[in-house]
């Protein structure tokens, strides 16, 4: 396959754990931005071969890449089920496993027939001119299985459809080979090495078709969505493969040195559908770059459109505990974007990430002291916040010197991270799925003053959607109150803009937050009730001031493919933005607006995000004498055209929700000073 007039970046490295991490964190944050990356190097997972130090360096550049919407293709090995391990075990190959790639098995055409799986006897290599080798494939015991990866694939080695699943799709790795020049003459070859860049090279010939403002995106999870049809999108651009498996048998190698005895290993067979060998099949591109191109044009997307139309409510399989746009969202710090852009920059272009806002005297924020102690200090307001990009807002405007996640090449202090008691709430959490198991703690804080108030300033590693359903978010906020003393919580970050009138970086600072749950806790008896907050602006001077404030940094939205056409304003009162009702819908997955109204999320408020309400509950839950508290929500995505993906929707979220929390930051500041 021929790429006319594709810039093909090549990188080296030295053989090794450590220059195989930094050599994918060289083409990831590379300023000539490669959006399709080939690996055809792996290793098994679980052997001495690889530390889980070096898994866990590749496996974050390698979601680094996901969240910026390049999509790795890795191949899925060559040694079939038991990947040269030769223990008579099944075993999978990494990097293919992470969760941050397309995974690329392998196929053949044997003597003229039917392409099938790609299998030569004895199925691993061997050293002998036979050769051997196969596709490899199947359950990791290393990776958890993605909540997007929802495939009835039984693990030969465990017994339980658990741990992600590989391949995700094949291409020709066996007969009839590929016409290699190698030293100067003719060297027939193949393997997973050369079907997986065969993936990336169609990924690219596609891109370069598709139309102003797409681009494919991290593919990966869009192959498991359901699409209009009813049926997963990667069953739909694939040629299914029904025929082979990825069995070792037994066999002797006597060339090698001292001989070697291959053990069996029974593996998995191709059949119907995803398989373990060949995941959805072989690329039909056509098919692929049709629905690559589907959907009217507003943007470019993470995962990039489904078919127009695709409710994004629809029932989850019942394993899958949250939405992995969700999962995305949670994790995404734009600010790594930034510094990778800004360092192959040349000095005279480079230009801050933001613009300072000048506080009016006496109203500007300084940083206190941390605690002394694993206990949080005490504060008469706490602002909590979700995200990384949410949390880099918050700090780039209240705690000056520090952010909450600085890029990882930045010599920025960061915030505190805060993990007292957080032993205790582990057994809570949801493995694979809880960022708190990733993170070791409860969230990140620092203490600032605001005019004589104490404020502690607190990124959750706690969410409603991600921590399984004891809530685990309900006992931190309880928590925090008591360690602190606060008299006022507010819950703040990034959301969906209800309504036409709301537009990009708009804020409603909200009294009233509504659960609409529509996955894990969709049976929950508070589902469709609303919590109320008795919160009163009583100086409504500094609202008036913020939103004087708030077009510092608002120029940056006007890229988005959905521009606001005025400055964003922060909104109070019964109805904001026209007619909205001024609640927050809080749910438990992505939702969004569109002009179908799909969600039906029109009507009932004019926000949308994830966390609110719960918060509410556990404030008002506390006996005695009550903290009060408040939603304040920005529009980081708005309400979306006709037709519009879920994916559409979240790379708006990703590309402008830190500009666009700058509008909630500030409503955070007014509320203070003036409550």
């Amino acid at each position: 396959m021929t790429l006319p007039a594709a810039n093909i970046l090549v990188y080296f490295a030295p053989f090794s754990q450590r220059g195989w991490a930094n050599v994918l964190k060289k083409a990831v944050h590379d300023p000539n931005g490669p959006k399709f990356i080939s690996v055809s190097w792996g290793a098994p997972e679980d052997v001495d071969d690889l530390s889980p130090a070096a898994i866990a360096a590749i496996d974050l550049a390698l979601k680094t890449a996901a969240n910026a919407g390049v999509t790795v293709c890795s191949s899925s090995g060559d040694d079939g089920a038991g990947d040269a391990v030769n223990d008579g075990k099944a075993h999978c190959d990494f990097p293919a496993i992470s969760r941050y790639v397309l995974a690329v098995g392998g196929t053949m055409f044997p003597g003229g027939q039917a392409e099938q799986t790609w299998w030569d006897t004895p199925g691993a290599r061997t050293g002998t001119k036979a050769g051997g080798g196969s596709s490899g494939g199947g359950r990791s015991t290393v990776s958890p299985a993605p909540a997007w990866q929802n495939v009835d694939v039984v693990s030969v080695r465990t017994g339980q459809a658990a741990g992600r699943c590989i391949p995700d799709v094949a291409a020709l790795a066996g007969e009839p080979l590929y016409n290699l020049i190698f030293d100067g003459g003719p060297s027939p070859n193949g393997g997973t090495s050369a079907s997986t860049p065969l993936w990336a090279s169609l990924l690219a010939r596609i891109a370069a078709t598709l139309p102003a403002g797409r681009k494919v995106g991290f593919l990966t999870p869009l192959l498991y969505q359901t699409a209009a049809t009813g049926r997963p999108l990667g069953a739909s651009v694939c040629t299914d493969i029904q025929v082979g498996n990825n069995d070792d048998l037994v066999y002797a190698d006597p060339t090698a040195t001292p001989p070697i005895n291959f053990k069996a290993v029974a593996g998995y067979q191709a059949g119907q559908g995803y398989d373990a060998v060949t995941g959805w099949g072989v690329p039909n591109g056509v098919a692929l770059q049709g629905a690559l191109t589907a959907g009217p044009a507003v943007g470019a997307s993470l995962f990039k459109a489904l078919q127009p139309g695709l409710a994004s409510n629809v029932p989850a399989p019942a394993h899958m505990t949250h939405d992995p746009v969700a999962a995305m969202i949670i994790d995404h710090n734009l600010l790594d974007d930034e510094a990778a852009k800004q360092s192959g920059l040349a000095l005279a272009a480079r230009g801050p990430a933001w613009a300072d806002i000048d506080f009016p005297a006496g109203t500007a924020p300084s940083v206190l002291a941390d605690s002394p102690t694993p206990s949080l200090p005490a504060a008469d307001v706490v602002l909590i916040t979700y995200t990384s990009d949410e949390a880099n807002a918050m700090a780039a405007i209240l705690t000056p010197g520090f952010l909450a996640v600085p890029p990882k090449t930045s010599p920025t202090r960061a915030w505190t991270s805060y993990a007292n008691q957080y032993a205790s709430y582990v057994p809570d959490l949801l493995p694979g799925s809880s960022p708190a198991l990733d993170s070791h703690n409860l969230g990140l804080y620092k203490l600032i003053s605001l005019s004589g108030k104490k404020v502690l300033c607190f990124k959750s590693s706690l969410h409603l959607a991600r921590d399984g359903k004891s809530i685990p978010i309900m006992r931190l906020v309880k928590q925090i109150v008591a360690e602190t003393g606060a008299r006022l919580v507010i819950t703040t970050g990034t959301a969906g803009g209800v309504g036409g009138g709301v537009e990009l970086g708009d804020a409603a600072i909200t009294t009233a937050c509504k659960f609409d749950l529509v996955r894990m806790f969709a049976s929950e008896p508070y589902n469709g009730t609303t919590v109320k907050s008795s919160f009163q602006l009583k100086d409504a001077s500094y609202l008036a001031t913020a939103n004087g404030l708030v077009g510092l940094n608002a120029a940056r939205l006007a890229t988005s493919p959905i521009p606001p056409t005025r400055a964003p304003t922060i909104q109070s009162g019964a109805a904001v933005f026209g007619a909205d009702p001024n609640v927050c819908i809080t749910t438990d997955g992505f939702l969004y607006d569109d002009a179908q109204n799909t969600d039906k999320l029109q009507g009932v408020g004019c926000m949308v995000e994830m966390d609110d309400a719960v918060i509410g509950l556990a404030v008002q839950s506390i006996p005695g004498a009550r903290a009060q508290w408040l939603s304040i929500r920005n529009a980081s995505d708005p309400q979306m055209p006709l037709g519009a993906s879920k994916q559409e929707a979240s790379d708006i979220y990703l590309k402008y929700g830190f500009y666009t929390s700058f509008s909630s930051v500030l409503a955070c500041w007014a509320c203070v000073l003036g409550s």
